[in-house]
């Protein structure tokens, strides 16, 4: 069976290539595999940053274009076709296709074919471009929207999908909403490089005509490509769609509905075309039971649960050192990896008569100056402590780390809001694997995907507060026998995420979907009524 595996960041050699890899090499054990993208890339350097070696496999190079035309016209040459290209939703016209969703982004509402006649630009953004899915507008920092036939006396919903995606950046974008020039709301910080909805409902007395002016004020930045400015424009935030719900007596007993504008790229087109992309894809892979939620919240549909390949055979506990280790990027934004509130955990736990431990936070670095100045943060939050910093360690060096420390601590999605921005914490755990591979117990948040790892009490701790957080740690720290206990529990769990079971789950899932009906896999949803994807002709 021809089998092609798309992923247009496979040069970025991050943690989601590293997945796609493993799924590409379980596959070609039984299957011919392509490796599809868009840019030449070292397969050699990708093996020494990922340890994986896909150099037995093909590389197919398609063009980009903005609406996914060239790979969409490949898809057709393969039996199977795997996306595992973060975002990037297009048709798929193979005999059956399958995605691998690393986090989905929100769909804006169903609104098709409804009352479009409510919306239009007046000025302040540019001209429609790229494809979301959908299409999207730049604002130059004040766009300004008319809103028609608004109905006095009633509330209204205005709901808005921005995303902010400074290049090279990762700092959230600040946007304000403003009706008739009066604030409309407080000002929010847009999670950096992730569509997000902004919705505001504006009571009955601030409805006080028929017409009225919106405008989305925002930062801006210049546009430019490694240095070099391309694009004269100044940016503000990318507006992909735009809703207005009228709330109240005023509706006449009619179901609420949406209404968008044809003037803009707006929710409706949006929604259709993201929903027709999906429909393609027979088979969802989310990365965790965290990720599986979230598809059902935010795209309606099933998936099935592939976690990632752990290497865990190449990991190992050594003679321990009294030591706890944290592992993950040092970088600014809403994906944080919290590393400065654990260092605070830390020196209360020295203040308070802690001796003997050190901590140990290894990552790698950016070299933005914001994340450089986060860098130097971090620096300066563990001055006088046992804590020392590693940047950019070789993987030896890491894995030495990993092997004497006893603890391992993780704190991402601490101080942020689930239902607001999910993408903020850990979807899966890498990292949490590895560590418990190498005999330390981990000491995690509980939210997200740490608890599908962590059994708390037997091969690990999960917190809620910062205050249990320390309080676990300290109990762990003073009760050796006890954390020994735990480590041996923790290398045995870590087994669960190894490649015996990865491959066990990869070809399961290949095998239901290539004897299934055109429709696919049920999936998690099932006894839901939730959308299955329809049949695709061959190309």
């Amino acid at each position: 069976m021809n089998v092609g595996v798309y992923n247009r960041w496979l040069g970025t050699m991050g943690g989601g290539e590293q997945h796609m890899g493993a799924i590409a090499l379980g596959l070609a054990r039984h299957h011919d595999v392509e490796l599809v993208t868009h840019d030449p890339v070292d397969l050699g350097e990708l093996r020494r940053q990922l340890g994986i070696d896909l150099s037995s496999l093909r590389v197919r190079l398609v063009p980009l274009d903005h609406a996914y035309r060239s790979v969409e016209a490949c898809t057709g040459d393969y039996d199977l076709f795997v996306n595992c290209s973060h975002l990037d939703i297009f048709r798929s016209h193979a005999r059956r296709s399958a995605m691998l969703v690393f986090f989905p982004g929100p769909l804006p509402p169903d609104e098709r074919g409804r009352d479009t006649g409510n919306l239009s630009a007046l000025s302040g953004l540019h001209a429609p471009e790229g494809r979301w899915p959908g299409g999207f507008r730049w604002t130059d920092g004040s766009g300004r929207l008319l809103l028609r036939h608004l109905q006095p006396g009633s509330d209204h919903r205005i709901r808005l999908l921005l995303r902010s995606a400074r290049p090279s950046s990762t700092r959230p974008a600040r946007v304000r909403l403003l009706l008739n020039n009066e604030p409309l709301g407080p000002v929010r910080a847009l999670p950096p490089r992730m569509p997000a909805v902004l919705e505001e409902v504006v009571p009955a007395e601030r409805i006080t005509e028929r017409q009225m002016i919106l405008r989305v004020e925002s930062d801006t930045f210049a546009p430019t490509v490694r240095g070099i400015r391309l694009d004269p424009r100044s940016l503000g935030v990318r507006l992909l769609g735009v809703g207005l719900r009228i709330l109240g007596p005023q509706r006449r007993g009619r179901t609420e509905e949406w209404r968008t504008g044809r003037t803009l790229p707006g929710w409706s087109s949006a929604r259709a075309n993201t929903e027709d992309e999906l429909d393609h894809y027979q088979l969802l892979f989310a990365n965790s039971r965290y990720t599986q939620r979230w598809i059902r919240e935010r795209w309606h549909r099933p998936s099935r649960v592939l976690y990632p390949l752990i290497p865990v055979n190449g990991f190992g506990p050594g003679p321990k050192r009294r030591q706890i280790i944290s592992v993950g990027r040092f970088f600014q934004g809403s994906h944080n990896k919290k590393h400065i509130p654990m260092i605070r955990a830390f020196r209360d736990l020295c203040d308070g008569g802690l001796t003997g431990w050190t901590y140990h936070l290894v990552g790698g670095t950016h070299t933005e100056p914001e994340h450089q100045e986060y860098l130097r943060d971090v620096h300066a939050a563990a001055e006088g402590y046992p804590i020392r910093v590693h940047a950019d360690v070789p993987l030896d060096e890491l894995l030495d780390l990993y092997a004497e420390s006893d603890l391992y601590w993780n704190a991402t999605g601490l101080g942020e809001d689930e239902d607001s921005f999910p993408d903020a914490f850990e979807h899966f755990g890498i990292t949490t694997v590895e560590a418990m591979a190498s005999g330390c117990v981990p000491v995690s948040f509980a939210r997200a995907g740490q608890p599908e790892i962590i059994t708390h009490g037997v091969n690990g701790m999960l917190w809620d507060t910062p205050e249990q957080f320390r309080a676990f740690a300290l109990e762990l720290i003073r009760d050796a026998e006890r954390r020994a206990r735990m480590a041996a529990a923790a290398v045995t769990r870590s087994c669960a995420f190894g490649p015996d079971a990865f491959q066990a789950a990869l070809d399961e899932f290949v095998d239901e979907l290539l004897a299934s009906g055109p429709h696919g896999l049920a999936g998690d949803a099932g006894k839901l009524g939730e959308k299955k994807a329809r049949p695709i002709p061959r190309s």
